[in-house]
């Protein structure tokens, strides 16, 4: 399908969302332990996208991959969540939450569960998954970025080389292989 100024806009709008998502994520784990913010907005995600494909009249039953993205879920938000090296995850205290949890978690359900998954999905049915996969190259890079806006902090040289290494990464993966000579028969 040819590439448009809408699915130009869709992909732009994915990498928005997630790119935010990685500092919101970082700001929530200073409050409430990875598997508790996980809980949260993939649940609420879950059932925002349940309500949205019932109300359209498709077919909502749970693919098989839906394990492998919870593991994939959970692994990532632990691993930011190690990386600030706080304390062990304890039942969040919902009446102390500050606003910017607050906000962080709606963020999380809203956008990041039910918008960017509506739009992957739609993207996922009309384009290759190459064009879809580039998207996903900018969402370390604006994690990163985006870092000094949402939680005030100031990124260090290592900070580029890492989000640079993400997207070589899957740079690579996504690049056309080179085609093997054809094999020559014996004559």
């Amino acid at each position: 399908m040819p590439f448009t100024p809408r699915r130009l806009a869709l992909l732009v709008a994915l990498t928005l969302i997630w790119g935010a998502n990685w500092p919101l994520m970082k700001y929530s784990l200073r409050e409430i332990g990875p598997l508790w913010f996980r809980a949260i907005t993939m649940t609420g995600g879950s059932l925002l996208l349940l309500a949205f494909y019932r109300a359209r009249g498709l077919d909502t039953r749970l693919p098989l991959s839906t394990e492998a993205v919870t593991v994939w879920m959970m692994g990532m938000a632990s691993g930011v969540f190690w990386l600030l090296a706080v304390s062990l995850e304890a039942v969040p205290d919902a009446t102390r939450w500050s606003p910017g949890l607050w906000a962080s978690l709606v963020w999380g359900v809203v956008m990041n569960y039910g918008v960017a998954q509506i739009i992957w999905f739609g993207m996922a049915r009309e384009m290759p998954p190459t064009a879809s996969a580039f998207s996903i190259m900018a969402v370390p890079l604006l994690g990163t970025l985006g870092a000094p806006l949402i939680l005030g902090e100031t990124p260090v040289w290592q900070d580029g080389v890492a989000a640079g290494c993400v997207m070589l990464a899957i740079a690579s993966v996504l690049l056309p292989r080179r085609l093997a000579p054809p094999a020559q028969t014996p004559g």
